[in-house]
């Protein structure tokens, strides 16, 4: 999942982590390339929540610890993660999420791979943005990435009582996916 900070990613990887996932990262997810496939990198296996995701999932807020003391989230661990898996996990898909908006569905949608480009590299992570060459390697890599893996959008409300359908959704599109 790509999106800005507060958009959900986290919340709906820890809804599928309820479900049964692994989550693979939080906030920062290492994509590599290897002989025209792409693969996901595991890193760090907990997830940052406020508190009021945490107990939309039936977990209670007090069972997790407080990231830090200047902010209200937990970080919660699921229950199934392997924290030892670092072997790399084949990409499928791109998630892009939506702005929040209102809206009353759900919706997912194919971006096709000249836009997602642009939507990737705004997500994507730059340490110096002066390094010309680095930035042209990056848009090639993307490109690649972009004509490789299938990139959508993803739109739903933002409203916790439809965690479960959101949940049934990505669940319901990933599962169609060659």
């Amino acid at each position: 999942f790509a999106g800005k900070a507060g958009w959900g990613k986290s919340t709906i990887c820890a809804s599928l982590a309820h479900a049964g996932g692994s989550p693979l990262a939080d906030d920062c997810l290492v994509i590599v390339g290897r002989r025209g496939r792409f693969f996901a990198i595991p890193s760090y296996p907990g997830l940052r929540l406020w508190p009021d995701t945490v107990k939309a999932l039936g977990r209670r807020v007090h069972d997790s610890e407080l990231v830090s003391d200047h902010s209200e989230k937990r970080r919660i661990t699921s229950r199934r993660s392997d924290i030892r898996r670092r072997s790399p996990v084949p990409l499928r898909a791109i998630y892009v999420l939506s702005p929040p908006r209102r809206r009353r569905v759900i919706r997912i949608a194919r971006i096709e791979p000249r836009e997602a480009v642009g939507r990737l590299l705004a997500h994507t992570h730059r340490l110096d943005l002066t390094d010309r060459s680095r930035l042209v390697a990056e848009l090639d890599a993307l490109s690649r990435l972009a004509a490789r893996v299938p990139v959508f959008e993803l739109a739903f409300p933002r409203d916790l009582a439809q965690l479960a359908a959101l949940r049934a959704a990505v669940l319901r599109h990933a599962g169609g996916l060659p």
